[in-house]
């Protein structure tokens, strides 16, 4: 009776420590951490598995089941970390007062350009009140100045975990996706975001955006296509011989976007996506046409880096947030 009772307790005290390690090493817990802090989270994980005898194995296969859990099993399991963030939040009412003050902080701080001051503000803040969903998506909107986005996307997810219906977590996801390219994601993040504020117009101007260069994208490769093609023709490589040009150079300047839209253009027969039927192939007319405007491109591009003037583009504006 008493060993079975003392393998009850193990097994119960073995399951604690478990589920104190899988907090130890989930993403939310670690991705504010310096890396000498992630390495000594490490050795303390390292201690734990060794003092209660859990094996990496049993803590990796727990580690997915967890990850793998549907919501339904998230809602209906006990997670410890959220039993004592209700007890600590309850018992302390001063808790949400200090979080609000570092959250005012942060946006102040914001609003002035201190990104990375207004993180740490927002640190504390959500240190104090763990499931305001407020928190995490200011969070999210300093990462995104910060170019820190794939932490945004993190942050807007766990701003709707704890709020499903914020328009502006899915706001932010979406330029968290616009920023990292992924604009598949982007679009149903602003879809989400328009139809929980249909009002709000910067969500659709936003959704625009990640359309048109979903599609750009898409036309890339066809563009290359059309370019490697005519470089291949004799016509041209006659054209590129007699004006003394290098191919390498007019195939390097072929990735440029004026170059490329130049291309769009005279390439009547290429799609806008890649699921748009061709309508006629380049003729070797409409190639000598797009070849002269390549190279008067080239031309107007040598004079401008003549120029020690920066241009216009380099100072750019950060994601509207």
């Amino acid at each position: 009776g008493e060993l079975q009772i003392f393998k009850m307790v193990d097994a119960v005290q073995k399951e604690f420590v478990q589920t104190f390690i899988n907090f130890l090493k989930h993403p939310n817990t670690s991705q504010n951490l310096s890396s000498d802090c992630r390495e000594s989270v490490d050795v303390a994980v390292q201690c734990l598995q060794t003092a209660f005898d859990i094996s990496d194995e049993v803590a990796l296969q727990s580690s997915l089941a967890s990850e793998n859990q549907s919501e339904h099993e998230r809602k209906s399991s006990i997670d410890l970390f959220e039993i004592f963030q209700t007890l600590f939040i309850d018992r302390n009412p001063k808790a949400t007062q200090m979080a609000e003050s570092f959250k005012n902080e942060g946006n102040r701080l914001m609003k002035e350009g201190k990104y990375n001051e207004a993180l740490l503000q927002y640190n504390r803040a959500i240190s104090f009140d763990p499931r305001n969903a407020i928190y995490y998506c200011n969070r999210a909107a300093a990462y995104i100045r910060l170019n820190y986005n794939e932490n945004a996307v993190t942050d807007c997810k766990t701003a709707l975990l704890y709020k499903p219906t914020y328009g502006k977590a899915y706001g932010r996801l979406g330029i968290a996706y616009s920023n990292l390219k992924k604009f598949s994601e982007s679009q149903q993040a602003y879809e989400m975001a328009i139809e929980l504020e249909p009002e709000n117009q910067d969500y659709r101007n936003n959704l625009e955006v990640a359309r048109d260069a979903a599609q750009l994208r898409d036309s890339i490769p066809q563009i290359s296509d059309s370019i490697n093609s005519m470089l291949s023709s004799q016509a041209i490589r006659n054209l590129v011989n007699d004006a003394e040009i290098d191919l390498g150079q007019l195939q390097a300047l072929s990735q440029d976007p004026v170059v490329r839209n130049a291309v769009q253009q005279l390439c009547s027969g290429i799609p806008a996506n890649s699921n748009g039927p061709m309508v006629s192939p380049l003729l070797p007319n409409s190639m000598l046409q797009l070849f002269q405007s390549i190279a008067s491109q080239m031309s107007s591009q040598g004079e401008g880096r003549s120029n020690d003037r920066p241009s216009s583009n380099t100072d750019s504006h950060p994601p509207a947030i």
